[in-house]
């Protein structure tokens, strides 16, 4: 949180920053209120405070799973956040609709994974993210459900995969996205499902493929 304070004088303007963080920040208007009325004793003139209130700025919850470190829960990357898996690093899931790194919901996000991706679930993607992220996959993702993709992704996402993807699933594409993306595939996708595309896109979608479908 940021609090800011402007004490003005007929003389000169006297600025206040304070810093706070969570819920300590509201306590700090007393001690600004003080301050400012040593200030008017001392001056003894009229002055007159603008609080210009409080804005909150959230710090990225960004997550990283480093080499000898398993998750077996989703890994919830949020809008402007990064999420890593390491080479090392794993997630492993099994319940359906169970992403390993769920961006569902995520904007301007960055997914890397450097270690190993799997999901068991029906649903379950390896990645899945919403719209303008970066996916970059150079080590190994696997799903085996129904509906189940390496990387879904929605709209004007630039994904790269220089490891592999492979699906099992009925409709399990190794990357399924919507509109105007950019994929290129450096390595190895592999798909053994019924209707299970190594790459699915719709419109606008600019795709290199110097590897192997």
């Amino acid at each position: 949180y940021w609090l800011w304070a402007t004490v003005l004088l007929e003389s000169k303007n006297i600025n206040f920053q304070v810093r706070a963080h969570d819920e300590y920040a509201p306590a700090r208007i007393p001690m600004i209120m003080r301050a400012f009325q040593a200030r008017k004793t001392m001056h003894r003139m009229p002055a007159l405070i603008l609080l210009a209130g409080f804005t909150c700025v959230s710090s990225a919850a960004d997550f990283t799973i480093v080499n000898g470190q398993t998750e077996t829960t989703s890994q919830t990357l949020n809008s402007g956040e990064t999420g890593k898996v390491q080479s090392g690093g794993a997630i492993s899931t099994t319940a359906n609709n169970a992403h390993a790194i769920d961006g569902d919901t995520a904007d301007n996000a960055t997914a890397t994974n450097d270690g190993t991706i799997s999901t068991t679930g029906n649903d379950a993607d390896g990645i899945q993210v919403n719209d303008s992220n970066t996916i970059s996959n150079s080590g190994s993702i696997t799903t085996s459900g129904t509906d189940a993709n390496g990387i879904g992704a929605d709209n004007s996402n630039s994904i790269t995969n220089s490891g592999t993807i492979t699906t099992t699933g009925q409709n399990g594409d190794a990357i399924e996205s919507d509109d105007d993306n950019i994929i290129i595939n450096n390595g190895t996708i592999t798909t053994s499902g019924d209707v299970a595309d190594g790459i699915d896109s719709n419109n606008r979608n600019t795709i290199i493929n110097n590897g192997t479908i």
